[in-house]
């Protein structure tokens, strides 16, 4: 063990100085590549959220720009089931006494 350290820093000790410099720089830059990547995916997970809110949203009646400007026109009512008794409101012809 200590033959190797011996001899990597005997290595180290004959090697230019614009090398160390270059290999240096060289691990700064994958941990930021690292960092950068891991950044990247947490963006992306962030933007699949982000649009399945936006689509949650945009089926939400309260967030539902039409109907909250002009809910007389776009009324959304129940749908009636097999089991719900119907009125029909349908205005009986009155006959003008002549």
């Amino acid at each position: 063990m200590r033959l190797k350290e011996n001899a990597t820093s005997d290595v180290l000790s004959r090697m230019h100085p614009t090398l160390k410099e270059m290999a240096k720089q060289n691990q700064v830059m994958e941990k930021e590549i690292e960092y950068h990547k891991d950044q990247i995916a947490q963006l992306e997970n962030d933007v699949k959220d982000l649009r399945e809110e936006v689509k949650r949203m945009l089926l939400h009646p309260k967030t539902n720009v039409r109907l909250q400007v002009f809910p007389e026109l776009f009324k959304y009512e129940t749908k009636c089931t097999p089991d719900m008794d119907i009125v029909l409101d349908i205005p009986k012809v009155k006959v003008l006494p002549i």
